[in-house]
């Protein structure tokens, strides 16, 4: 893979008004917050202090990318009645030294992250306070050797991060003597598996043991109280606001408004732009750049105008859009576009493996994995292992839990081999093989072949143990041409496209496709064949159209292939007036619907025998006043798909399987063909 341009950051956007449960999470002062878990949001607030409104029972703090300069007593003293934390994130804030009485009487706390504060210097006993911290991110600040802090500091300490602190990476080793250095970063979120809950009445003493008599008094009811008096009022609320918009859309039934000019076009505020996840690879691009890109995109839709990149002074936006999210990355640099939006939709790829769906949800609920996906994909603005079968193997959705070493990365992230792991074993190897081609066709109404070719695919299922090498022979004109075979059934594949397990150099020298499989499913080869197609399932057509009164249909079908060939599957649309009605059918075979949505009538039939000819008759009415508009003639689409057949006649002459163990494997194939784009027009 190439160079992205030198500089580029990715960054993932949300447009649009941000949702969530009304019970579980609503905004307190600048924060949101998490009823369930006590857990306030704070971060990218551009705040000067601590809000007052933070509950003194919160969990989880995130104060991260504000203004806040910690070494202010009026902050200290807002942060010391948060007794309960047990997660606290301060990173991006102005911190250059921690002393003894910035972070204290915190007992719970156990996640402390300080990453970017500018800090410089550790004074010994600054972390005795926190008799329960285990996890704690010094990356990215400016630490100098010799370091103050004591062991008696860090000896509970199971998880130190000492990433960006260039002179600290040097002896890191020594200053975490027992503690696990991580392998990949780990930021703060809400999701961590540590645990949220309150304090109970029981408190553990040093030697381990609990101490029931020092207890401290539980206000879970006053919460639980204040939350049902919440809920309350706020259903009456609603009911209340429910109920005026039904009075006021009564009223404004009766009467016109002015069409604004402001209203023949969607209006958006962009200021509701929401960053859910960045990432600066290099650190030379401004994150504050991203702020232009909404505006920039709200005035081209204003203009009727649009592009997959916009620029705004010196930086550039390549984006694409996947449901509600923008995928959005920024270069100041002639960067290979084609590289960059192919990566971003390998990211797309990659994040609905893990996820299922891609959307906001996701990616709120995931905020560690995508961090560590977006670390291991990209190394300082060059794509690395985007391969989601090969990061799963060392990246999971549990995280990474502290009683475990680390997950190291599988040895295929620096093999040449990159694409299939070692080690693999079947108890039964096997290769199965599909023939998958698209057959795409327009037809005139008068029936001549106006656009025909076939777009075909080699896929594969691999169930083969240890690194076996593969070689697959085609009926392929080119290799007869060399090797001189009579070439009578051969095929002159075009545009060829390999999975990049494929020796492309032995290909083009003979022809020869030659490769070690990924395991599982995967897909080997694409063609295209540029070639005059027989229609293999021909329509003729009949609507008459009686003005003010009905349109009947007559549809016969045929199907042009041979007779040991089925079809299945087949679905026959045939478009109808948009203000049809009451309809009639009476079909020879399958069965027919009305999709009054799409104006179609929808032909079934499930078995389509080679040879044979079927008749469909359908009966509308139309209404007595006739509308002024003209519909266009939308053509007659056909769906099917028959097994065992290829209409390019492409074979599998063999596949050949070697493995150094020398086991038997049992190779499979199958061909399908199947409609793609397939019209044809009526008259």
């Amino acid at each position: 893979m190439g160079s992205w341009g030198h500089g580029l950051c990715v960054v993932l956007c949300f447009w649009g008004t941000v949702s969530g449960s009304m019970l579980q999470s609503r905004t307190v002062g600048p924060c949101t917050v998490n009823t369930g878990t006590a857990s306030f949001n704070c971060s990218w607030r551009k705040l000067a202090h601590i809000p007052t409104e933070i509950w003194d029972n919160a969990t989880t703090l995130d104060l991260s990318q504000n203004h806040l300069n910690l070494t202010n007593p009026q902050h200290l003293r807002q942060l010391q009645r948060l007794d309960q934390l047990v997660n606290l994130n301060l990173s991006g804030n102005y911190l250059p030294l921690l002393g003894k009485d910035n972070l204290c009487s915190l007992p719970s706390l156990h996640t402390l992250d300080l990453s970017g504060c500018q800090l410089t210097s550790i004074e010994a006993g600054a972390l005795q306070g926190l008799p329960r911290l285990g996890e704690l991110f010094l990356g990215h600040n400016r630490l100098q050797v010799p370091m103050s802090v004591s062991t008696q500091d860090i000896v509970t300490i199971s998880f130190l991060d000492f990433h960006g602190n260039q002179e600290l990476e040097r002896v890191s080793d020594d200053l975490s003597t027992g503690i696990r250095r991580p392998f990949h970063r780990k930021l703060l979120a809400n999701d961590r598996e540590h645990p949220t809950t309150t304090p109970t009445n029981t408190m553990t003493t040093a030697n381990g043991t609990e101490s029931p008599g020092q207890s401290r008094p539980s206000h879970s009811w006053q919460y639980l109280v204040a939350v049902l008096v919440t809920a309350i009022s706020l259903s009456l609320l609603i009911a209340s606001l429910a109920k005026c918009q039904l009075v006021r859309r009564y009223l404004a039934s009766y009467r016109h408004t002015r069409l604004t000019e402001q209203d023949t076009a969607s209006q958006c505020d962009p200021n509701s732009l929401e960053v859910l996840i960045s990432r600066n690879y290099m650190g030379n691009m401004d994150m504050n750049e991203v702020d232009h890109f909404m505006p920039i995109m709200m005035r081209m839709e204003e203009d009727a105008d649009s592009s997959p990149l916009v620029t705004h002074g010196s930086a550039h936006f390549l984006w694409i859009k996947h449901r509600n999210l923008y995928l959005v990355a920024m270069t100041k640099k002639n960067a290979n576009a084609a590289l960059v939006y192919s990566f971003l939709y390998k990211m797309v790829e990659v994040f609905k493996e893990y996820f299922k769906e891609l959307e906001e949800e996701s990616i709120r609920d995931n905020f560690v994995t995508v961090y560590e996906l977006m670390d291991e994909v990209m190394d300082f603005g060059f794509p690395q292992t985007t391969d989601s079968k090969i990061l799963q193997e060392y990246i999971t959705q549990q995280g990474h839990k502290l009683d475990v070493g680390a997950p190291r990365p599988p040895a295929t992230v620096t093999n040449a081999v990159s694409w299939r792991s070692e080690g693999i074993k079947y108890r039964k190897n096997e290769v199965f093989m599909d023939v998958i081609e698209s057959v795409n066709l327009l037809v005139s109404a008068t029936g001549s072949v106006l656009r025909s070719e076939i777009v075909g695919s080699i896929k594969l299922k691999v169930v083969l143990s240890g690194m076996p090498e593969l070689r697959l022979g085609l009926n392929d004109k080119v290799l007869f041409e060399i090797t001189g075979r009579e070439k009578s059934k051969t095929v002159e594949l075009e545009d060829v496209k390999f999975h990049q397990c494929v020796r492309l150099s032995r290909f083009e020298n003979d022809r020869t496709i030659s490769f070690i499989p990924p395991d599982g499913e995967s897909e080997l080869m694409s063609y295209r064949l540029n070639t005059t197609v027989k229609p293999l399932i021909w329509i003729e057509s009949v609507i008459e159209k009686f003005s003010h009164s009905r349109v009947e249909i007559k549809v016969k079908a045929r199907s042009q292939f041979k007779s040991r060939s089925t079809a299945n599957n087949v679905a026959i649309m045939v478009p109808v007036p948009s203000d049809a009605d009451s309809p009639k059918f009476k079909t020879s075979t399958g069965s027919c619907k009305y999709l009054p949505e799409k104006s179609v009538v929808q032909w079934n039939i499930k078995s389509f025998p080679g040879g044979k000819e079927y008749m469909m008759r359908a009966h509308f009415g139309l209404p007595s006043v006739e509308s002024t508009e003209l519909e266009g003639r939308r053509p007659i689409t056909v769906n099917f798909e028959i097994p065992y057949f290829t209409v390019s006649g492409i074979q599998v002459r063999y596949l050949k399987i070697i493995e150094k163990s020398g086991y038997e494997a049992l190779p499979w194939v199958r061909y399908i063909t199947q409609s793609g784009d397939y019209q044809l027009r009526t008259n």
